[in-house]
């Protein structure tokens, strides 16, 4: 089990987080204001997300195809908070589908403290992020996606997953969370994120195939006012 007194530690870190608060009111450690962690852990997915919808992602296949109904994700403090109740925890992997709300998927992470500089929970967060992301070009080629960017069965319960999850194109909300803890003799940073909804289902497409924002799903319009093939584009739905 993490130390007893690691969690003693993950609480005082996250005693700040008011349970009820907006985002923009809660604090985190080391009294930096907590929303600055919501908008680099959104801008961070968003990113990569942008990435997907040009077309710029690549696999051991080749570029991943482009997509046309990416979202661009809000942070939503209901998962926030979710996600920092399972962290105070210390928990030695993710949580099971029966211990959170059906409609939203999780990806979790440890980071070891000795990868970033003490303290420095955006670099863990930032590190959890890329390895989610990576495994799009890591995985063996039965487990890549294909040009139709459909979710295979024989994807379920393997690392695809978490990149699958990240470029959920009707993943709308995220929430995340970053602690520290000790297991045994190791210090670790666990990052846990949530998305609402869930991807990751079976036989549906991760994304719909073509120009990014042409079109984007009924009441969205993309991130910029003009069209995708000039510089400058997002290639995300707002």
């Amino acid at each position: 089990m993490p130390s007893l007194q690691y969690h003693v530690v993950v609480i005082a870190i996250f005693t700040l987080l008011a349970v009820e608060v907006l985002c923009e009111e809660a604090k985190f450690p080391g009294n930096h204001p907590y929303d600055k962690m919501c908008g680099y852990n959104t801008e961070m997915n968003d990113e990569l997300r942008s990435q997907l919808a040009l077309g710029k992602v690549r696999n051991v296949n080749g570029p991943l195809s482009a997509a046309s109904n990416m979202i661009k994700l809000e942070w939503d403090c209901c998962l926030e908070r979710n996600a920092t109740e399972y962290v105070r925890t210390c928990p030695r992997e993710g949580s099971k589908e029966n211990q959170r709300d059906p409609r939203v998927g999780e990806l979790y992470a440890r980071v070891s403290v000795s990868a970033v500089l003490a303290g420095d929970f955006k670099a863990a967060a930032l590190i959890a992020v890329k390895s989610w992301w990576k495994v799009a070009r890591d995985v063996p080629e039965k487990e890549c996606i294909e040009k139709d960017a459909k979710f295979q069965k024989n994807f379920v319960g393997k690392k695809i997953e978490s990149f699958t999850q990240m470029a959920w194109a009707k993943t709308t909300k995220l929430g995340c969370a970053v602690g520290r803890c000790k297991f045994g003799k190791n210090e670790d940073y666990v990052v846990v994120c949530r998305y609402f909804p869930k991807g990751n289902k079976e036989n549906e497409y991760v994304y719909r195939v073509g120009r990014a924002c042409s079109p984007c799903p009924n009441g969205y319009a993309c991130t910029t006012s003009f069209d995708c093939d000039q510089q400058n584009c997002q290639g995300l739905c707002i």
